[in-house]
């Protein structure tokens, strides 16, 4: 099996971001496409009924408005697809911030 090369570059990666059609594909069959779509919109679904309201905490803990957390996660995610390493990865606001908090105000 031929190990897919992808791009180290960040020129590379922003080309990789605006191409549609890549390995992101790989899992999608005529036959699957419809179960597959299904549980990814699912997924999608609750990822931002999660991490919506934990960017606007986010941002409220650290003394600003709650748009302004759903903005920084939004470009977060943005940032982490065209420079990140996997389709499995995850990115936005996660609890590991929480320490972040607890230290701070402590």
């Amino acid at each position: 099996m031929d190990k897919v090369k992808f791009p180290t570059t960040p020129l590379g990666r922003l080309k990789l971001f605006f191409t549609f059609f890549d390995s992101r594909w790989e899992d999608l069959t005529k036959e699957n496409w419809l179960k597959t779509t299904y549980q990814d919109l699912s997924a999608g679904l609750i990822v931002a009924l999660t991490a919506i309201p934990m960017a606007m905490g986010f941002a409220m803990a650290n003394g600003m408005r709650p748009e302004h957390g759903i903005i920084a996660g939004a470009l977060a995610c943005v940032v982490g697809r065209t420079f990140g390493g996997s389709k499995y990865q995850v990115y936005g606001p996660t609890a590991a911030f929480i320490i972040y908090f607890v230290m701070k105000y402590e």
